[in-house]
C-alpha cells in the first residue's frame, strides 16, 4: 500500500501527531529547536519519534503545544540536563529509562568517586576509591593505634626491623639505650606469677640524672625498715658531712673527740642537765646540773643566775656575788679571808643577820660598804673616805640619816707639816693640788717660772678693771639671796681666762660617750620637755686678781705722784 505524507505539525515546538494517524503515516515537525519524524510501531498503539534527541532539564511533550497529545514515543532519547552528571534517558513505554544507571556492589553503571575523608572514615560503601584517597588512608608510622589506617609499606619495614631488633621474652643482649617513658617502670614478677611483684619506678625528674651502680658485690639498701649496720660501710670510706641528714631526730650525737662547727644553734627550749639550750627565741641559754646558770638575750644583755633585765644582771644565792681574780699570785683563790689580791663585791658581807648592805673587798678583808640607808663609809682609819654635810664621819655611820645629796670627800694627814691631800694632774703633769698645815689648807694652781714665757707687766689694769661690771642679784633656785658677782660673758671680753663655756652654749653629746638610738655626736642634750639643756658658764674669781693688782698698784701710783706734788707745794 502506497504511504500517505501527512504532516501534521510543521514548525511548532514539540507538537506531535496523535495515535489516530493512520497505520504506516508518517508526521513531520520542523521546528528548527525541535524536529522530528514519528509514526506508528508495530502495534498501532504507540507513535514512535525518530529524530534529534531533546536536551533540557524537563522531559519532553511534558506541556505540548495547542493541538498535540501530552506523552512520548518509546524510544523516544532526552539528555537531561538536571542531572550530575548529565544522563541520557530513554522512554521505554511507560518512563524514562537512564541508559546510564548509578553502579553498585550489584549494578553495573556510573560510580561516584569517595574523598580522602570519606575514603579514611569508611563512612561511604557505595563510593569508589581514588588512588589518593586510598594514599591518604597509609600510614608510616608503627605506633598508630588505629584500627582503620592501613599501613605504608615503609611502615611494614618499620616494624619488621622493631620485631627484629626486639628483645625476646626469653632474654637477650641490649646495645643501646633502654628508654621507659615517665610513667613506666620495671616490674619483676615474684614467684609466684600476678602475687607480689618489685617495681622499680622513678619521681617524675626535673632536670637530668644519673644513678650509678657501685663496682663492688652487695645489696642495695633502700628507705623502709632497711638499716646500714657498721659491717655494711667499708672500713676506708669517708662519708662528707654534706652526705648526712641535718636532721639527726631524737637521737643523741656523741664524740669522744673534738666537736668543730661553723656555729652551734641550738633549738630545743628544756633545760638541759648541761648544755646549751633555747630558752625563747633570739635567747640563748647554758645550764648546769639542770638549771639555767648564763643568759643572752636578743638585744645582747648577760644575766648570770637570771634573765637580764639589764646590760649585766647578776642574781645568786651564795657569796661573793662578784670577783676580780689575781691569777698571778701563786696560790688560787680559796676564801674570803686569802690575802692574793683579789676583788670582791658582795651582799652582807659580814654576815649580818637581817642586814641589807653591799661590801667591797680587797685580799680578803671588807674595804668599804654601802648600807640600807644609802651611806657609804670604809673600816679603815686612813685614806680617803666618805662624809656627810652634817660633818658626821661615814666611816662610824650605822645609818643616821644624811642630808639628801650631801656627800663630801675627806682627808686626813699624819702630821702638821705641809702634807698634800689631792693633786691634780694631766698629760702636762701636776697641774694643781690642795696642800694643809698645821691650821689652814691651801688651793694651789701651777704657778712656776719655769712653766712660762712672754712674760711682760700689765699696763691698762684701771683701764681693763673700769670694764668689769660687779653687779648685785639673785640665783633664781634662790629668790630670797641677794649676791654681789659678774655676769660671765661681761667678765669673758676683759678677763676671757676666768670664764668657762660660751655664752647661750648647749649641752651636746661627745665621741666617748654611750649615745642614744638616733643620737648623732653634736647633737644637743635635751631635758624632759623636749628642750636643749642649757651649757652653763663659770667664772674662776680668782683669776681677776692679778688685774685688780695691776689696777691697784697704777691707782697707789698716781695717788704718790699727787702727794708728792702737794708736798713740793706746800699744801
Amino acid at each position: 500500500m502506497a504511504s500517505t505524507h501527512k504532516s501534521l505539525r510543521s514548525s511548532t515546538a514539540n507538537k506531535r501527531p496523535t495515535t489516530s494517524i493512520a497505520d504506516g503515516q508518517i508526521a513531520l515537525n520542523t521546528n528548527a529547536a525541535s524536529p522530528g519524524l514519528f509514526f506508528k510501531d508495530s502495534t498501532g498503539a504507540d507513535v514512535i519519534k525518530v529524530g534529534p534527541v531533546h536536551v533540557g532539564t524537563t522531559a519532553p511533550n511534558a506541556t505540548p503545544a495547542s493541538g498535540g497529545s501530552t506523552g512520548n514515543s518509546t524510544g523516544e532519547v532526552w539528555l537531561d540536563t538536571s542531572l550530575t552528571p548529565v544522563g541520557v534517558k530513554i522512554w521505554d513505554g511507560s518512563a524514562w529509562q537512564n541508559a546510564t544507571p548509578a553502579g553498585s556492589t550489584t549494578v553495573k553503571g556510573l560510580l561516584e568517586l569517595a574523598t580522602n575523608a570519606e575514603t579514611q572514615t569508611g563512612t561511604a560503601t557505595a563510593l569508589a576509591v581514588t588512588p589518593a584517597g586510598l594514599q591518604s588512608k597509609m600510614s608510616d608510622s608503627v605506633a598508630t593505634t588505629s584500627s582503620t589506617t592501613i599501613a605504608s609499606s615503609t611502615a611494614v619495614k618499620s616494624a619488621y626491623d622493631v620485631a627484629a631488633a626486639a628483645l625476646p621474652a626469653t632474654g637477650g643482649t641490649i646495645s643501646g639505650q633502654l628508654l621507659i617513658n615517665s610513667t613506666g617502670s620495671l616490674v619483676f614478677e615474684g614467684a609466684t606469677e600476678n602475687e607480689f611483684e618489685t617495681t622499680l619506678a622513678v619521681t617524675d625528674p626535673t632536670a637530668d640524672r644519673t644513678v650509678t651502680i657501685p663496682n663492688q658485690t652487695g645489696n642495695f639498701l633502700i628507705s623502709g625498715n632497711a638499716s646500714i649496720v657498721n659491717a655494711d660501710v667499708n672500713a676506708s670510706a669517708a662519708i662528707a658531712g654534706t652526705k648526712i641528714s641535718p636532721n639527726f631526730g631524737s637521737q643523741n650525737v656523741t664524740t669522744t673527740g673534738t666537736a668543730t662547727a661553723a656555729a652551734l644553734i641550738p633549738s630545743g627550749s628544756s633545760v638541759p642537765t648541761n648544755g646549751l639550750y633555747l630558752p625563747s627565741a633570739n635567747n640563748v641559754a647554758i645550764s648546769t646540773n639542770s638549771a639555767g646558770r648564763l643568759f643572752v638575750d636578743s638585744s645582747g644583755d648577760v644575766g648570770i643566775g637570771t634573765s637580764p633585765s639589764v646590760a649585766l644582771h647578776v642574781a645568786t644565792t651564795g657569796t661573793p656575788q662578784f670577783r676580780l681574780e689575781d691569777l698571778d699570785t701563786a696560790d688560787a683563790y680559796a676564801n674570803l679571808s686569802a690575802s692574793n689580791g683579789n676583788f670582791v663585791i658582795q651582799a652582807d658581807p659580814q654576815n649580818v643577820s637581817g642586814a641589807t648592805r653591799i661590801g667591797f673587798e680587797i685580799d680578803g678583808s671588807e674595804a668599804m660598804r654601802i648600807d640600807s640607808d644609802q651611806i657609804i663609809y670604809t673600816t679603815s682609819a686612813i685614806g680617803q673616805t666618805f662624809y656627810a654635810s652634817n660633818n658626821t664621819d661615814l666611816r662610824t655611820q650605822t645609818g643616821a640619816a644624811v642630808d639628801t645629796g650631801a656627800v663630801g670627800i675627806e682627808s686626813t694627814a699624819d702630821n702638821t707639816g705641809n702634807r698634800f691631800h689631792i693633786v691634780f694632774s694631766n698629760p702636762n703633769g701636776v697641774v694643781g693640788s690642795i696642800r694643809t698645815n698645821g691650821s689652814a689648807t691651801a688651793y694651789l694652781t701651777s704657778s712656776d717660772y719655769r712653766l712660762k714665757e712672754n712674760v711682760t707687766p700689765v699696763t691698762d689694769g684701771i683701764d681693763r678693771l673700769k670694764q668689769l661690771k660687779p653687779s648685785r642679784f639673785n640665783f633664781i633656785t634662790d629668790p630670797s639671796v641677794t649676791v654681789d658677782g659678774f655676769l660671765a660673758h661681761e667678765v669673758q671680753d676683759v678677763i676671757p681666762e676666768a670664764i668657762s663655756g660660751e655664752k647661750d652654749a648647749v649641752q651636746t653629746w661627745e665621741e666617748d660617750e654611750l649615745l642614744p638610738d638616733g643620737v648623732s655626736v653634736g647633737d644637743a642634750k635635751l631635758d624632759e620637755n623636749g628642750d636643749p639643756r642649757p651649757a652653763y658658764q663659770g667664772i674662776d674669781q680668782s683669776k681677776l686678781v692679778p688685774l685688780l693688782t695691776a689696777a691697784l698698784q697704777e691707782a697707789v701710783t698716781k695717788i704718790e705722784t699727787l702727794e708728792a706734788r702737794l708736798n713740793a707745794a706746800g699744801l
